[in-house]
């Protein structure tokens, strides 16, 4: 569990971040941008997020539901990455301004 929190989500949080930028056809200069500006967001995020999902996975679920419950809950961080990615300028500086 470690390991992947560590060294694979990070990765793998920027990766995705920057392939919904190309999938909106944005030019590479843009998408780093748009990684620069939610990255650390997507971050935050996952390190609330997954620990509390591997730790389900490896004490409540059975052994033969595994693929499945981890399946479904990557659907939902999927979807959580992508609402990350896509919000406006204006809900970025809402939310700033509510934890200011």
């Amino acid at each position: 569990m470690g390991v992947h929190l560590t060294t694979l989500l990070p990765f793998r949080i920027g990766l995705i971040f920057f392939a919904l930028s190309s999938l909106k056809h944005m030019s590479v200069a843009e998408g780093l941008q748009n990684l620069r500006a939610n990255y650390l967001d997507g971050l935050k995020a996952a390190y609330c997020y997954w620990p509390l999902v591997l730790i389900g996975l490896y004490t409540v679920v059975p052994v033969r539901y595994g693929n499945l419950y981890f399946d479904s809950i990557n659907m939902f961080w999927a979807v959580a990455l992508s609402y990350y990615a896509n919000r406006s300028v204006g809900e970025k500086e809402q939310v700033t301004q509510k934890k200011n």
